[in-house]
C-alpha cells in the first residue's frame, strides 16, 4: 500500500481538522474500501496523548479533485502516477486538540508577557484494507492559541 503525505496544516486551539489523503492499494490503484480506521491524535509538546477514535472518516470510491482544501497536486500538475486528488478523509474533532477550551487566551500577549510558542501535534492514523492494518504518514501542525 503506498499513501501520499496528506496535506500540511495550521491548526488553531478549539476548532478540529480534517485529514485528507490519497491511499493506492494492490496495483497502485486507489482503495475504495477499509474496514476499519483509528486515529490518535499526540501533542508532541508534552508527550501527552490527547485524543483516539475510530469514526469520522470515509474512504471514497472516486478520488476527490475540487476540493480546495487539496493542494499537493491537480489536473495541472498531478501527483505520481498521473493521479490527482484524495481518497480518503479523517475527521478530527476539536476535543481531540491541545488547548481545547476555545476561551480566549489571557492576558492578551504583550512585550512583557510574549506569546508562547505553539504546541506540536502529531496525528496518526492507521486503516485496515483486506484484513491488513497499515499507518499513514504522520502529520506534524503548530497549533495556535485564541487570544482575545
Amino acid at each position: 500500500m503506498q499513501v501520499l503525505p496528506s496535506v500540511s496544516a495550521l491548526l488553531v486551539a478549539g476548532g478540529g481538522c480534517a485529514r485528507l489523503s490519497r491511499v493506492l492499494g494492490s496495483g497502485a490503484q486507489p482503495i475504495v474500501a477499509a474496514s476499519a480506521l483509528t486515529w490518535t491524535v499526540t501533542d508532541l509538546t508534552t508527550g501527552q496523548q490527547l485524543g483516539t477514535g475510530s469514526t469520522g472518516w470515509t474512504v471514497y470510491a472516486n478520488l476527490v479533485q475540487n476540493d480546495p482544501r487539496w493542494n499537493l497536486d491537480s489536473v495541472t500538475a498531478p501527483g505520481p502516477r498521473g493521479l490527482w486528488g484524495y481518497n480518503v478523509e479523517v475527521d478530527i474533532p476539536a476535543t481531540a486538540m491541545p488547548g481545547v477550551s476555545v476561551s480566549p487566551i489571557s492576558p492578551v500577549p504583550s512585550w512583557s508577557n510574549p506569546v508562547p510558542p505553539p504546541h506540536q501535534i502529531q496525528i496518526d492514523v492507521a486503516i485496515t484494507v483486506s484484513g491488513v492494518t497499515f499507518r499513514l504518514t504522520p502529520v506534524r501542525a503548530p497549533v495556535l492559541a485564541v487570544y482575545g
